[in-house]
């Protein structure tokens, strides 16, 4: 069995006015997207997902505990925000989780 790996993604609305005024379809599928989250996270493939809250450069940013970068490159392939064309890849790196507190006061 291969140990697994860490990899941050992100990921950017498609459209420039998406975080001030999303389409009905963008919202639905941003609701899949939490859905498929929350699944990968269930699973312990995801350590942590969030957007980043400036409205002038929205993006997502998420880590993923997979056992290679093509799991991972897979893994965000199939969120259905991107499939949907809603959220567009950015990038995605190896990532050394250094320090981590699962439980901030």
């Amino acid at each position: 069995m291969s140990k697994s790996e860490y990899y941050i993604g992100i990921i950017k609305p498609a459209r420039e006015e998406f975080m001030t005024s999303p389409t009905d379809k963008e919202i639905a599928v941003m609701k899949d997207h939490f859905e498929y989250l929350k699944k990968l996270l269930a699973d312990g493939k995801l350590v942590l997902a969030g957007p980043a809250t400036n409205k002038d450069n929205p993006f997502g940013i998420l880590i993923f505990n997979t056992k290679s970068k093509e799991e991972a490159e897979q893994v965000m392939k199939n969120d259905p925000s991107v499939l949907a064309g809603v959220q567009n890849i950015i990038d995605y790196e190896p990532f050394t989780l250094s320090l981590y507190n699962p439980n901030p006061k």
